[in-house]
């Protein structure tokens, strides 16, 4: 016999929607929120990656080539080890180790696969999964404007500004952000084509999606593993065995930094997943759900599962060393 808590909803169908729920939360939270640049530390015992990451283990470190000609790879943390190598101008590759005013990268974050060594100064760092571009399907949208500092922003003429005959850029990382204004590393040339590069400047205030489009930054093996993993998931929260779920063991371990690390609990009750979808600012809409509003929710996050499927199974989504770029709209919570 079922003991409602309340009309129209169980205690099991409850705990069911806040995982479900809790589920979304993390995994935006894990996948994209930004941190300041300046933490920047080795991957901590808990982190899946073996780059460096953000102070927290979420987020991987990346690091975009500046130099136009390309960034010249050493095979060790020496000038003397120089190769005939280079690497592509404003590629993204992940930093395993910095030593001696070099940085050693790699392809992947969760592997230590080296592709060699460059120099600090020829990559910037980048610490958020964030990017944007310009929307060209609104055509009566201003250019892009950028100014190189924040305090001149709308002020006098921009230092850069998009070119709407050029091709559709590759999306601009995300390095920073104030109000409506986003700082990015992007590409520039010169209008006689005699310079260009790579470089940072601020954007105007912007509306989203109608100036710009969001994309998060991701390899197609952690896209994989992260989409099955949450499927699997799912059947097995629908089946009602949540004690030793993914969903479960990632909101464990992801508390002390989350939430605060005086939260204890050796029980998966109500109480403490709503203390913590709270302190990560998720709105418990879910205590108003009727059962058929829950179940609901959870075909809705099984549909964005699906898209996101579909998108690492289309290797034209991914450049020949398996990066990509997931348009925010299909990531799960937006």
């Amino acid at each position: 016999m079922r003991t409602p808590t309340e009309a129209g909803r169980t205690g099991g169908e409850t705990l069911f929607a806040i995982i479900v729920f809790a589920s979304i939360a993390i995994v935006a939270y894990v996948l994209l929120r930004p941190k300041p640049p300046d933490q920047q530390v080795p991957p901590s015992p808990k982190s899946r990656y073996k780059t460096l990451t953000n102070a927290d283990g979420l987020i991987p470190l990346k690091a975009v080539v500046v130099p136009r000609d390309g960034a010249v790879v050493f095979s060790a943390a020496s000038d003397s080890s120089a190769t005939s190598e280079r690497l592509p101008m404003f590629e993204t590759y992940f930093p395993l180790h910095q030593n001696n005013g070099f940085i050693q990268l790699t392809n992947d974050p969760l592997s230590e696969k080296s592709v060699g060594w460059v120099r600090s100064k020829s990559v910037l760092l980048w610490t958020t999964r964030e990017a944007l571009r310009p929307n060209r399907q609104n055509t009566e949208r201003h250019p892009l404007r950028l100014w190189t500092r924040l305090r001149d922003v709308g002020h006098g003429q921009p230092e850069y500004e998009e070119d709407l005959d050029a091709d559709p850029p590759r999306p601009y990382p995300v390095l920073d952000r104030s109000g409506r204004s986003y700082e990015i590393a992007m590409t520039w040339q010169s209008s006689d084509f005699s310079g260009g590069g790579v470089d940072s400047a601020w954007t105007g205030p912007l509306d989203v999606p109608d100036d710009a489009r969001f994309y998060y930054i991701t390899t197609r093996s952690e896209l994989e593993r992260r989409v099955e993993e949450m499927s699997a998931a799912l059947i097995d929260l629908a089946s009602g065995q949540h004690a030793k779920n993914p969903i479960v063991v990632l909101l464990k371990g992801n508390v002390a930094l989350a939430a605060g690390d005086k939260i204890d609990s050796g029980e998966d009750n109500v109480g403490v997943l709503q203390k913590i979808l709270s302190d990560l600012r998720n709105p418990l809409k879910i205590a108003k759900m009727q059962s058929s509003e829950i179940h609901r929710e959870s075909a809705n996050m099984k549909r964005q599962l699906d898209r996101l499927r579909r998108f690492y199974r289309n290797s034209d989504n991914f450049n020949s060393r398996g990066i990509g770029w997931v348009p925010a709209e299909d990531l799960p919570g937006n």
